[in-house]
């Protein structure tokens, strides 16, 4: 026979049915969790507002620095976790109060510079690279620096002393190999500059922007079908096409080596790096895009003209 329902049984079920489903959520997010403590929040047993979220480690760096701004350690490490958060400009004033603080510091001086650099306060960068500069103890970063701080300013030919120096204290790292290479073929000697990239991007071959200045070098020199082959390892092959029509009917139209030059100059005015860059991930494929040069720059930007690209 059947147990007759008594009259508390309803109030006792769901009693039950909300525990059950308070147990649940506390479970599943206890799955997620690393610590008993969700478990227990969930539950209801701890105040969720006891349970402090860790602390960042630019909150910690920001923390070491506010408590001692005279400190170049503190001041170098919360700088680097500003940039690091795409904070550049704060980093930059960090460094500025550090550079106050702490008159003399190379290491100060060396990454204030370059930031500055980087930022495209070149007069600014040029004073501090050069007081960072140690002859006893070269740093290549600064020496690269100082070098593309001149080729910025349009002095190629006295940049390139610079990039030599680095060369060698840098193991011929990719990015000062690359900058001695633009600054050759801005000082109208692509033959000079083609092995230096070609050696560039054999050392890294993620960098997107040094197979565009490869390629770029390669049309200067009328060989177009190779800077297309080279373009289309990073474009769609309608991209590819468009951009070695474009970069031929550009080169055609420089009669004179002055006028060239300054076609090279606009196309790889964005490409020196600073030191400060990070590591660009390969581009998907994009579709081609008919691009008219301007009357600015002969339409000449460099090998990813016909596509929209990031920096």
């Amino acid at each position: 026979m059947p147990c007759k329902e008594s009259k508390g049984e309803p109030t006792r079920r769901a009693t039950a049915g909300r525990t059950l489903l308070a147990l649940t959520a506390a479970l599943m997010l206890s799955a997620c969790s690393e610590t008993a403590q969700n478990l227990e929040s969930a539950l209801g047993n701890t105040s969720s507002s006891s349970v402090k979220p860790p602390e960042s480690d630019l909150d910690k760096a920001a923390k070491a620095f506010a408590e001692n701004p005279r400190n170049p350690d503190a001041a170098l490490a919360y700088a680097e976790i500003l940039k690091t958060n795409n904070r550049k400009p704060e980093a930059l004033t960090v460094l500025q109060t550090a550079s106050q603080a702490n008159n003399g510091d190379r290491r100060i001086l060396s990454a204030y510079g370059r930031l500055a650099l980087d930022q495209g306060k070149l007069s600014l960068a040029k004073g501090l690279l050069e007081a960072a500069d140690d002859p006893t103890n070269p740093d290549w970063r600064v020496v690269s620096a100082r070098g593309t701080v001149l080729a910025k300013e349009g002095k190629h030919a006295e940049s390139i002393p610079f990039f030599e120096r680095a060369r060698p204290l840098s193991n011929d790292h990719a990015s000062v190999v690359n900058n001695l290479a633009l600054a050759y073929m801005m000082s109208g000697e692509p033959a000079k500059a083609e092995p230096l990239l070609r050696q560039a991007a054999a050392a890294d071959p993620s960098n997107v922007k040094v197979r565009q200045n490869l390629a770029l070098v390669l049309s200067l020199q009328g060989r177009f079908d190779e800077a297309k082959k080279l373009a289309a390892q990073d474009l769609s092959p309608e991209a590819a096409e468009a951009n070695s029509e474009l970069m031929r009917k550009i080169v055609q139209v420089q009669q004179k080596p002055d006028r060239t030059k300054k076609a090279a100059v606009a196309a790889a005015e964005s490409d020196w790096a600073t030191g400060e860059e990070k590591p660009a991930a390969k581009p998907k494929p994009a579709p081609a895009r008919a691009v008219k040069p301007s009357p600015a720059d002969n339409g000449l930007r460099g090998s990813s003209v016909e596509t929209s690209s990031t920096d």
